[in-house]
């Protein structure tokens, strides 16, 4: 092969191997802001659940322009850490006194995380909140009305996980996070805490049948301080028992499920009114209001 052959043939290998290798990438939808922010007031907006990394509070910070509770920098000072794990504790309380204490702490704006199932203690306080409310909530799974999710000819709603009666759900694997609504910690070698006044577990049931909720857990316990916890159930807002849980070892609960109560879809409260943070005891520097750490749940159908 002369030089000119040489001259023509190799660039047309190198644009034969670009074209080869290259994958056209479709072009990106453009990012619309959700409406309700226009209702935005001036002054700082508090974005729930309160996270200390906050992607979603930064973005929409872009659109509304202004002063945020939480967002995200590379590097926090304890003063910026200590007022997050402040209102993510006040959050977590879930007190009918949640907005008024926001707005007493100079917060002018709310907004609520889309697809996060709210605690049925907080949805009725911030409905009627005296300071603008943007709830990014409405028309997702999140804001799901269990009332209207009775029948048989209801289709499978999607971002409800679908759960088989007798599947055991491992709280210490990633499997559980798709059922987990708030209230819950990231998954551990023995399961997860819960980490709120408040806790919720959503699911859908292909079939309706009286049923028995297991579980295995143990409580959060401070000798001469917490000595047990008061766990109250609700499904789709109706409560069906209440356990006082006061043995330190992991053991086997069972609480029957009044088939009355279920839909197709379904939202299962629990309610901790003793959780408690180590901190406020004076153990250590967690503050997340600890009631029962569960490793597994399940739903049996119920022996006749």
């Amino acid at each position: 092969m002369n030089q000119g052959e040489r001259q023509t043939v190799l660039p047309a290998i190198l644009v034969w191997t670009i074209v080869g290798s290259y994958s056209f990438i479709s072009a990106q939808q453009p990012y619309s802001p959700p409406k309700a922010i226009e209702s935005i007031a001036p002054g700082p907006v508090l974005n729930v659940p309160p996270i200390l990394n906050d992607g979603l509070a930064c973005l929409l910070q872009v659109f509304h322009g202004q002063p945020i509770a939480t967002g995200y920098l590379a590097r926090m000072s304890e003063k910026q850490i200590s007022q997050y794990a402040e209102l993510k504790q006040l959050f977590d309380q879930g007190d009918d006194d949640f907005c008024r204490r926001a707005q007493s702490r100079g917060y002018q704006n709310i907004i609520v995380a889309p697809n996060y199932v709210l605690a049925p203690a907080l949805s009725k306080p911030l409905s009627h909140c005296e300071i603008p409310l943007v709830d990014l909530r409405r028309g997702t799974t999140a804001e799901f009305d269990t009332s209207t999710a009775a029948g048989d000819s209801l289709q499978m709603t999607v971002g409800i996980p679908y759960l088989d009666y007798g599947r055991r759900i491992d709280f210490a694997l990633d499997e559980a996070q798709e059922i987990l609504g708030y209230g819950w910690s990231g998954r551990g070698p023995s399961g997860r805490w819960t980490l709120a006044r408040g806790a919720a577990i959503k699911f859908q049931l292909g079939e309706i049948k009286p049923s028995v909720l297991r579980f295995r857990a143990a409580p959060f316990l401070v000798s001469g301080i917490v000595e047990n916890q008061t766990v109250s159930f609700a499904l789709n807002h109706q409560p069906i028992g209440t356990l006082v849980v006061r043995d330190p070892q992991p053991r086997e609960y069972a609480l029957p499920v009044p088939v009355e109560l279920l839909r197709r879809w379904n939202l299962l409260s629990l309610d901790l009114e003793t959780a408690q943070a180590p901190k406020n005891l004076g153990l250590g520097n967690d503050m997340r209001l600890l009631g029962i750490r569960v490793e597994w749940m399940q739903i049996d159908i119920a022996e006749k």
